[in-house]
């Protein structure tokens, strides 16, 4: 069976200012823990609302600026949130480590479903790897082939979307979707 997927990067987030504005630093930068979106992130989502397909399912990493996304993107419609969406690297940069579940659940709406997410982010004593990130996107896609939904949303990040969909980074733009087809 054929599956639609588009990936939408998150909109612009405090993080990515920063970057322009410091560079690698401000990946290490704990006031970017989890980064939200900022005011040009929240519009461009909202911007992106107003011409976006329907799909039958949404799924989103764990973040905040993803979810964020969604929400202004998809208004509050069941997704599926997973820690496999997560951006790359895991471990070291601090705009990657996401809250504890908990946390999110008080945060988000019910929208969202938390469920497949362990209570505790990913921990790792080193930044992951290239290999880890292709992993994860293994793990997805097998998850993905299991689901009977054909047309799907994935709201993530920049290098998870750039190595999912074969692409050089610098071409994933923030809230523009990319869309692809997958055999099963």
């Amino acid at each position: 069976m054929s599956k639609q997927i588009t990936c939408i990067r998150h909109g612009k987030s405090t993080h990515n200012v920063d970057y322009n504005e410091r560079g690698e630093i401000a990946f290490m930068d704990p006031k970017h823990e989890d980064a939200n979106l900022t005011n040009v992130g929240i519009e461009q989502a909202q911007n992106l609302s107003k011409n976006i397909d329907t799909f039958d399912l949404v799924v989103c990493s764990p973040l905040s600026r993803t979810l964020q996304t969604t929400l202004n993107v998809f208004g509050e419609i069941p997704v599926i949130v997973l820690d496999e969406l997560m951006e790359f690297p895991l471990g070291s940069h601090t705009p990657n480590k996401r809250k504890l579940k908990s946390e999110l659940i008080n945060l988000y709406p019910s929208c969202f479903n938390f469920n497949n997410i362990p209570e505790n982010p990913p921990e790792l004593s080193q930044p992951e790897k290239l290999e880890n990130l292709k992993d994860r996107i293994f793990k997805f896609n097998n998850w993905i082939d299991k689901r009977p939904e054909t047309k799907i949303a994935l709201v993530g990040h920049c290098l998870f979307i750039s190595e999912f969909l074969h692409r050089p980074k610098n071409e994933i733009k923030h809230c523009v979707p990319y869309t692809t087809r997958q055999i099963s």
